[in-house]
């Protein structure tokens, strides 16, 4: 990460964002409050932290919290237009720091809307930023945009309203800048190797020390050449997601397959390049990135294929998939798992999910005493208080409802559970399940298929559903992704 203070100009005028911290920006949220037993308030701990109230998933609240402290913003407004100059260089960290909190707190409000549910409001309100990629967002003369990428790429479909050829457009014109943007860090990082190298030539007094500043923003440097080549084979995904939703499979399918080809060229050429000491560190974390994205590369395609009911298709492309990390195999047996049950072959299904499912160890339900309570209490979260005088021994779940389990835990249950209820087994679905929620390993996706299952039990499914919602709360949560699944 680079500090506040590093690539500022000597003298650049800074965007003006006071026009995002109008009262007018926002709309009123509409009151929902959670279903019983969860709390409707959040502790006092995080009540006016808007980035915990998201990760407690008190979305409303957190976007809430995020317009209040806009508005609040809105006093300490730096003058428009701020021209920095030599004369005051703090002036410039504080305005970026200040723009940069516009920003962050702009992102969770926009995020915490669509956890919520309320997207058109999303919509409404981020017809405010206008075009992030605009001179409007730029320092001058550097061109430098102050936007965070994240708030740009999640504009992009809240903006668009969803899936379209202009988001589609957009992130394409996003490749181009990412593709600008790193052939100039890497031609900064060959300028600044010729530099060092003429200096240690050279010699001299404090050579050491110079290398040293060197090396240091050198390694930055890199740093952020990695990070826009994540990005621009992230937005591959992206695009190939919009595609999706307009229902183009037809060009997901070209799209994917382009940039799984272009990236086995380019990671070739990087395997045949002439290693220098300093860099395999580098090219190592750019060879384990490329291999994640690889993975749901792959993942991806195959299961767009499986969407058309190409099975064979897909069977292929999942054996392609890497099989070096625990990660990679989960998802390879996971795929081909699926394959197994688009063809309705239950029997090779249930063994494929079984045997990957043998390779985690088996979560025990939550049996927390009140000095386990509070142990766990100082890693996973606060302990809520004391009630009538008595000490509450619930302890909080900050972040994950999975806890230390893999998604792939989660998603092989889930569809071990499926195959079960196709073999006539009601009981054995329910059952994978119903264990899932009891030990903490849950998800919206685990949540809305077991309160499909309950209402198949007729008469007692609002019984089994709020004694699930009893168990889930007496873990610990304080709230759920939504609660759509009670409807």
């Amino acid at each position: 990460m680079t500090s506040a203070t590093e690539n500022i100009p000597s003298s650049e005028i800074l965007p003006d964002v006071s026009h995002l911290l109008k009262p007018t920006c926002f709309l009123t949220l509409p009151i929902q409050n959670p279903p019983h037993p969860f709390p409707i308030s959040p502790p006092a701990d995080i009540a006016t932290t808007p980035l915990l109230l998201f990760r407690y998933r008190f979305y409303r609240h957190a976007a809430e919290q995020c317009r209040i402290q806009l508005l609040a913003l809105a006093s300490e407004t730096p003058s428009p237009a701020l021209t920095v100059t030599d004369d005051d260089p703090d002036s410039a960290v504080k305005a970026r720091e200040y723009i940069a909190t516009v920003f962050r707190l702009w992102t969770i409000r926009l995020a915490s809307l669509l956890m919520a549910g309320l997207g058109g409001i999303a919509r409404d309100e981020a017809r405010h930023l206008n075009d992030l990629g605009s001179k409007t967002y730029r320092s001058m003369p550097s061109g430098e945009s102050l936007v965070p990428w994240a708030l740009r790429v999640l504009a992009v479909r809240i903006q668009g309203a969803g899936d379209t050829p202009q988001g589609v457009t957009q992130f394409y014109a996003f490749t181009r800048e990412a593709r600008s943007a790193l052939q100039s860090a890497q031609l900064y990082i060959k300028r600044l190797s010729q530099t060092r190298a003429e200096i240690a030539a050279n010699g001299g007094d404090n050579v050491e020390k110079e290398l040293e500043r060197i090396d240091s923003i050198i390694r930055n440097a890199k740093i952020q050449s990695l990070k826009w080549k994540s990005r621009i084979r992230n937005l591959g995904l992206y695009s190939a997601a919009m595609l999706i939703g307009m229902r183009d499979t037809k060009s997901t399918i070209s799209l994917l397959q382009s940039l799984y080809e272009g990236i086995s060229v380019s990671k070739q050429k990087e395997e045949e390049k002439e290693e220098k000491e300093e860099d395999k560190t580098f090219n190592q974390i750019n060879a384990q990135e490329i291999t994640r994205f690889n993975t749901r590369l792959i993942f991806t395609l195959a299961m767009v294929y499986l969407q058309i009911g190409d099975s064979i298709s897909a069977r292929q492309w999942f054996a392609k998939m890497p099989s070096d990390t625990p990660e990679t195999q989960h998802s390879k047996a996971l795929g081909l798992a699926i394959c197994s049950i688009a063809d309705a072959d239950w029997d090779a299904a249930e063994k494929a999910l079984a045997l990957e499912l043998s390779k985690f160890p088996s979560p025990e339900k939550s049996t927390e005493k009140k000095v386990e309570g509070k142990e766990e209490g100082k890693e996973e979260g606060k302990e809520e208080g004391k009630e009538e005088g008595k000490e509450n021994t619930k302890t909080t779940r900050p972040v994950s409802l999975m806890g230390s389990y893999s998604p792939f835990y989660v998603a092989l249950t889930n569809n071990l559970s499926v195959v079960k209820i196709n073999q006539g087994d009601l009981l054995e679905g329910i059952s994978l399940l119903d264990n899932m929620a009891l030990t903490g390993v849950i998800s919206p996706t685990v949540l809305s298929n077991l309160c499909i299952l309950f209402d198949l039990q007729q008469e007692q499914g609002r019984r089994l559903k709020n004694n699930l919602l009893t168990q889930i709360r007496e873990q610990g949560f304080l709230g759920l992704e939504n609660y759509n699944f009670l409807q």
